[in-house]
């Protein structure tokens, strides 16, 4: 079978991630698989018109479908620079060319110009209690850069969806989150669907390393430093507790210099440390030294793959009781949340994993084998 795989970008996040991962498993199922990107790394549109409707990348999509046939299109991250212009064009072709396209959702976008599913209040992101759909966003700031690109997504979402009914040329949707999928399927009842865990393990090895024995826990966050990922709320709280700890933060980010700011203020230096990025490789070696993952985000996160990476170094882990992080969190087990945060919170949370005994999950469904047996059985 021949295949293409879509979306903005080859790096920038866990989705392009999962985007090279998936090309490497199609092939070992013995497919033929191209791939189509904007750019290889991360970058804003051209001009506002290419963000609502990129007729460059429109262009570019029908020459590779003149020139190529494909049985099967997956479709991953398109809102940012191939703007849903692609999808118009699959449209155009499918029925010339009997294609099946398979849309790979890792965000809500599909449902809310607002990936994330959050509105901004005085600059600071809130997620949506109970989203309606337009009624819901229309009077919203969905932006953090402010009412100006608000509106250019909220012009493109209602384009594609409301004008051009874009969405309609998708026959399946593939999520590695059921709470993703179902709201999905809430606002598109019609539409066919299932959840494929992403492939954030190479093998499942659990050996028990038992208690660390410090008195002091030890903390990890990793992850984008941005405002959605609910730092500096956390390092208000962290001012506040009482219990021994240290919080070692890997990522970069736009927020990195007002997360800076913040530790200075709060008198945390020491306690809470700036590491840089570290590579995938690197982070996961460094797992095993720590007691748990903190991820205190507020944006719904879709199945962030630091729960289940962490799980697999018997780490415990700290987060939120809502979208993908309650998922991720119940499935692999060990956990704690602790929102709202609060310093309370915080030294409840502690003093929990500080005598809790850890309990092993199988973490299987997230190994690249199985991936590529849902793939399989799923798409083929």
């Amino acid at each position: 079978m021949r295949i293409l795989l879509m979306n903005d970008f080859l790096y920038a996040g866990g989705a392009e991630v999962v985007f090279r991962r998936m090309e490497s498993a199609l092939r070992d199922l013995g497919n033929e698989v191209d791939m189509f990107y904007w750019r290889d790394r991360k970058c804003m549109a051209d001009n506002p018109l290419d963000y609502v409707y990129n007729f460059k990348s429109a262009s570019a999509l029908e020459h590779r479908l003149l020139g190529h046939r494909y049985s099967l299109i997956i479709v991953f991250n398109y809102t940012s620079a191939l703007s849903p212009s692609v999808l118009g064009v699959l449209k155009k072709y499918k029925k010339s060319q009997h294609f099946k396209v398979i849309y790979n959702s890792h965000d809500a976008h599909l449902i809310c110009p607002n990936s994330g599913l959050n509105f901004f209040s005085h600059g600071r992101p809130q997620l949506f209690d109970e989203y309606t759909g337009c009624r819901g966003f229309m009077f919203k700031c969905l932006d953090h850069r402010g009412r100006i690109y608000s509106c250019l997504k909220k012009i493109q979402w209602l384009l594609a969806y409301r004008v051009l009914h874009l969405h309609k040329v998708i026959d399946k949707v593939i999520s590695p989150s059921h709470a993703l999928l179902g709201r999905i399927r809430k606002f598109y009842p019609d539409l066919e669907g299932c959840v494929i865990r992403n492939p954030c393990l190479e093998s499942v090895d659990v050996q028990d390393r038992g208690k660390s024995g410090n008195k002091s826990l030890k903390l990890i966050f990793i992850g984008r430093l941005s405002d959605e990922k609910g730092l500096l709320p956390l390092i208000d709280a962290l001012a506040g507790t009482d219990s021994p700890y240290v919080l070692d933060i890997f990522g970069s980010g736009p927020q990195e210099q007002e997360i800076r700011t913040a530790i200075s203020q709060n008198g945390l230096d020491g306690k809470v440390n700036l590491n840089g990025h570290k590579s995938h490789k690197e982070i996961m070696e460094l797992l095993g030294h720590y007691d748990a993952l903190i991820l205190p985000s507020v944006m719904s996160e879709t199945a962030p793959m630091s729960i289940v990476e962490a799980a697999s170094k018997q780490l415990f882990v700290l987060t939120m009781d809502y979208g993908g992080m309650k998922e991720m969190a119940e499935r692999v087990g060990n956990y704690v949340f602790i929102n709202p945060i609060s310093a309370r919170a915080l030294d409840e949370a502690f003093e929990t994993i500080r005598h809790k005994e850890f309990s092993h999950t199988d973490l299987t469904d997230f190994t690249y084998e199985s991936y590529k047996d849902a793939l399989r059985r799923e798409l083929m």
